[in-house]
């Protein structure tokens, strides 16, 4: 049987102590890192890449095309909002706080009741139009005026397809485990009896 130094077992559990506080945060960062990269792949990736369904008409909502935008980023605050929230060693708690971001990252299917805000509506009517010099006559866009629109509520049917950014993947398994390995090696290649 070995002897071993009382001072250094101590030294040794000691290092244990340390790395064991350290884990669940990296742990964390893992995963966030992970849906961030999730972000940039335009995909979840699990067993494989599955690949975020693509936009159906870019420029159906809003006048300016962003044909070159990437799926799920309009501003940014999807994304920046994936943080952890609590770090111990029995539970690491990931969150995003965005109130979109669960219909977007397990998909909805439903009614929606969505309040419209007053506004006002600019009215115009379509005007035949002669030309002098050309003889021709040409129908033209007149503005009629302004139309006072009152805030009213109205139902819509949402479909939200399933675009998964944050949840159990193998291969998040697998840097994890990597990664905690590596960091208790580390601790023990410090350690000299």
């Amino acid at each position: 049987m070995e002897n071993y130094n009382i001072n250094s077992l101590t030294d040794l559990e000691a290092r244990f102590k340390s790395v064991a506080v350290r884990i669940p945060a990296m742990a964390g960062n893992i995963v966030v890192n992970f849906t961030l990269d999730n972000f940039k792949r335009q995909g979840f990736l699990g067993d494989y890449l599955q690949p975020w369904r693509p936009r159906k008409n870019p420029t159906k909502w809003g006048k300016v095309p962003r044909n070159n935008r990437s799926v799920l980023v309009d501003t940014g605050k999807l994304r920046r909002a994936t943080f952890v929230q609590s770090a111990n060693w029995d539970v690491v708690t990931i969150t995003n706080n965005m109130p979109y971001a669960k219909a977007h990252n397990e998909g909805f299917r439903g009614t929606v009741k969505q309040y419209v805000k007053p506004f006002t509506r600019k009215t115009s009517t379509i005007a035949k139009v002669s030309s002098v010099k050309s003889r021709r006559t040409t129908s033209k866009r007149v503005s009629t005026g302004n139309t006072q629109v009152k805030g009213f509520e109205r139902t819509i049917n949402q479909n939200i397809p399933q675009r998964k950014f944050l949840g159990d993947s193998p291969y998040l398994r697998k840097m994890l485990e990597r990664t905690i390995a590596a960091e208790i090696l580390k601790e023990l290649k410090q350690q000299t009896f």
